[in-house]
C-alpha cells in the first residue's frame, strides 16, 4: 500500500512554537522560587514555624518542577522538526506534566506527615519574622501565578481558542497556585497563634494545604496520563469524524484518534468508497487534528486511496 506522510506539522499545529511564552515565563518563575525556597527554609529553621518550614519545602519540590517544566519545553522546541519523533514532540510538555504531578503528590504527603507529627509534639514559634517572611512569600507565589497564567491562543483565523490545552504550564501553574494556598494557611495559623495561642493552628493548616495540593496532584496526573498513554479525545470529535465520513456515503470501517500533544490529535480513517473523496479537508478543519491517514478500501480488497495529510506541507512517499 502506497503511503504519504507530511514532513512536519504546519507551523499553526506546532506544539513547541505555542509554548515558546509559556517557556519564558516558566524561567522567569524558576528564578523566583529559587530565591524564595532558600529565604523560606532558613527563615522557617530560625522562627521555628512548621507551615514556613513547610511552604519552604514544597518551594523546594517546586524549583526542581520549574526546572522540568523549562526542560520539557527546551526539548521539544529543539525536536520540533526531529524525524526521530514521526509526530513532533509536543508530548515532552504531557511528560513534564505528569513528572511534576507526581513531585507534587509526594510533597503533599510530606507535608501532611510532618504536621500529623508537629500536631502530636508541638513546638514553639517566633511568630513575626514568621510573618513577615510568609507575606513575601505569598507575593512571589501570586507574581508566578500571574506569570504562568493561561490565556487562549490565536489560530490566525481571528479568533482565540483554548483546545490546545498546556498541561505543562497547568503542572507550574498549581504548583505556585498550591505554595500561594500554603502561604495564605500560614498568614492566617501565624496571625492566631500570635493572637490567641493557637500553635495547633499552624500545622493544621499544612495538614489541610497537603490534602488540597494532593486532590490537585492526582487530577493532573489523571489527565496528562491519558495523553501519554493515546487515550482517545472527547467523544464529541469522534463523532464529528464518524458523521463526516458516512454523510459523504463512505462506509466506516475503522477509527483512531489519540493525541500527539496537548490538543492535537492524530487521525486513522478506513472506510470503504461508495461516495465521493471530499471529505478530507473537513477532517483536517476539525479543532486540534493536525494529522489524518485515510484509507479508502474496496470491501477490504485493497486500498483505493491512503494519506497522511497535512494542510500545506508537501509529501514524501514511500513503497
Amino acid at each position: 500500500m502506497n503511503t504519504a506522510t507530511c514532513s512536519q506539522l504546519h507551523a499553526d499545529h506546532n506544539p513547541a512554537r505555542d509554548h515558546r511564552r509559556s517557556e519564558r515565563a516558566t524561567t522567569a518563575v524558576l528564578v523566583l522560587t529559587l530565591t524564595t525556597m532558600i529565604v523560606e527554609i532558613v527563615a522557617g529553621w530560625w522562627t521555628g514555624s512548621m507551615a514556613l518550614l513547610a511552604d519552604g519545602w514544597h518551594m523546594a519540590m517546586h524549583t526542581v518542577a520549574m526546572a522540568v517544566a523549562v526542560f520539557a519545553y527546551r526539548f521539544a522546541r529543539r525536536n520540533r522538526d526531529s524525524a526521530r519523533y514521526s509526530f513532533g514532540a509536543g508530548k515532552a510538555a504531557d511528560l513534564g506534566a505528569f513528572a511534576n504531578a507526581v513531585m507534587l503528590a509526594v510533597v503533599a504527603m510530606l507535608v501532611a506527615g510532618e504536621s500529623v507529627q508537629r500536631l502530636a509534639s508541638p513546638s514553639p514559634i517566633d511568630f513575626t519574622p514568621a510573618l513577615w517572611i510568609a507575606t513575601a512569600g505569598l507575593a512571589v507565589n501570586l507574581l508566578s501565578a500571574w506569570l504562568l497564567r493561561d490565556e487562549p491562543h490565536d489560530h490566525g483565523d481571528g479568533h482565540a481558542h483554548d483546545h490546545g490545552h498546556d498541561h505543562n504550564r497547568e503542572a507550574a501553574f498549581i504548583h505556585v497556585l498550591s505554595d500561594a494556598l500554603t502561604s495564605v494557611l500560614a498568614i492566617v495559623a501565624l496571625l492566631c497563634g500570635r493572637r490567641f495561642g493557637w500553635t495547633w493552628l499552624d500545622p493544621a493548616t499544612g495538614l489541610l494545604g497537603a490534602v488540597m495540593i494532593l486532590r490537585w496532584s492526582v487530577s493532573l496526573i489523571r489527565r496528562s496520563g491519558a495523553i501519554l498513554l493515546d487515550a482517545s479525545p472527547e467523544s464529541e470529535t469522534t463523532q464529528r469524524i464518524r458523521a463526516i465520513v458516512t454523510d459523504h456515503g463512505d462506509q466506516l470501517h475503522d477509527l483512531h484518534v489519540w493525541p500527539i500533544a496537548a490538543g492535537r490529535y492524530a487521525v486513522a480513517v478506513s472506510a470503504s468508497p461508495t461516495g465521493q473523496d471530499t471529505y478530507r479537508e473537513a477532517i483536517l478543519a476539525l479543532p486540534g487534528v493536525a494529522h489524518l491517514t485515510l484509507d479508502r478500501s474496496d470491501e477490504g480488497h485493497g486500498p483505493v486511496a491512503a494519506g497522511a495529510l497535512d494542510h500545506h506541507h508537501g509529501h514524501h512517499h514511500h513503497q
